[in-house]
């Protein structure tokens, strides 16, 4: 029993530690390019100003991202579905969602009524390699994955698959990319998933995830996430 209590105190003596010294580094699977990566810094920013820290923001794939995570090499991923817990059982889920991001099914030349995840069943898909929300929704599904959504379009374009499955944000990270053809590509009605995105730590830094969270309540109850956030979506427009 003692040696399990010293085992906490140097774990939090550790985590507390991290607090003044050191760089917090948080992953994001959004591309450095993307409005959405600068609004998450811009964020960032202000979140470390007021828990005193310094944060740094990376991207890195999703597969290797959580085993980061696993092993604590980074402190955070900013923004994963709430199901991402199944996957990381081991990691803090912060309780206050950061975001929430409506997931559609893209389409050339078939047109439905989305009615979830069930109506995709029967079609050939591709998405993007690394998405949970794939991983977890479409795990019986026909569905190819391929390194970024931009290829996942040109992948549907020619013809190999029927619907190209993206949220908002990752297609819209396609759309505006250097050379992309959007003509054609119909977004199918209603949103088939609207996912409650949250950040999430891993297991040595459990003060930094309390701390985090009380910021992100005020940033929310005061304006600033809303402003941040409007402003991306100019920037996406």
């Amino acid at each position: 029993m003692s040696r399990f209590i010293g085992y906490l105190f140097c774990l939090l003596v550790w985590s507390q530690s991290l607090l003044a010294d050191d760089v917090i580094t948080f992953s994001t699977l959004t591309p450095k390019s993307s409005p959405i990566f600068k609004g998450s810094e811009e964020l960032l920013a202000i979140i470390a100003e007021k828990m005193g820290v310094e944060i740094e923001l990376i991207f890195i794939p999703g597969k290797r991202s959580s085993f980061l995570l696993s092993t604590g090499e980074i402190h955070a991923e900013i923004a994963r579905i709430s199901e991402y817990s199944k996957k990381v059982p081991f990691a803090i889920k912060v309780p206050t969602p950061i975001i929430e991001i409506p997931h559609y099914a893209y389409s050339l030349t078939t047109n439905f009524k989305v009615q979830g995840w069930e109506s995709l069943k029967p079609y050939r898909s591709v998405s993007q390699r690394g998405l949970w929300v794939i991983s977890h929704f479409m795990q019986d599904y026909s569905v190819h994955l391929v390194d970024s959504m931009a290829a996942a379009f040109q992948f549907m374009r020619s013809g190999r698959a029927e619907l190209c499955i993206a949220s908002i944000i990752t297609a819209e990270i396609a759309f505006n990319s250097p050379g992309f053809n959007r003509h054609g590509i119909i977004r199918l009605q209603p949103a088939i998933y609207v996912s409650r995105e949250h950040t999430f730590f891993a297991q040595q830094y459990p003060e930094l995830a309390r701390r985090y969270n009380e910021v992100l309540i005020e940033l929310k109850n005061d304006g600033t996430f809303d402003r941040i956030l409007s402003k991306v979506s100019a920037h996406r427009e």
